[in-house]
């Protein structure tokens, strides 16, 4: 299992925030948007994050703050905003944290064979959008 201290830019993460904590967006004096994280716990409002993927830009381990680069997604993990921002985070504002492979991992071909009918080994529809697809894995990320 890798430490958050470990994690090494251009790494993609998946993140929760702890309770009460998300970020909030915010926009610098020359326009820039970015994320900040609130001093206090709250409520969540409609366009605070409290999960979300990141890259990570800078990662700080003495200071122990990590800058990402964030994108909201939904239940497919699929992004959902297309003007990701940059967001200074604490490593105690996270409540959990997953490091995304940076290769996907091709899935074994379909078989031939007897069971499920038309030939294949494995029962259902044979269409070529039901194949299995290329995937990443995931890794836990320990946050001491």
């Amino acid at each position: 299992m890798v430490k958050l201290s470990d994690v090494e830019p251009g790494n993609e993460l998946q993140c929760w925030m702890r309770l009460g904590l998300a970020l909030v967006p915010e926009v610098k004096g020359d326009g820039t948007p970015y994320y900040i994280v609130p001093k206090k716990p709250g409520r969540a409002r409609n366009s605070t994050l409290s999960r979300f993927l990141g890259w990570v830009v800078i990662n700080n381990p003495e200071a122990k703050v990590i800058t990402l680069q964030v994108s909201a997604y939904n239940s497919w993990r699929q992004a959902t905003s297309n003007l990701p921002r940059q967001a200074d985070i604490s490593y105690t504002a996270f409540a959990r944290v997953r490091r995304f492979s940076e290769f996907a991992i091709q899935p074994p071909a379909l078989v031939p064979g007897t069971k499920g009918g038309r030939g294949y080994a494995r029962p259902g529809s044979i269409h070529p959008n039901t194949a299995p697809k290329p995937y990443r894995t995931v890794e836990d990320v320990k946050l001491v």
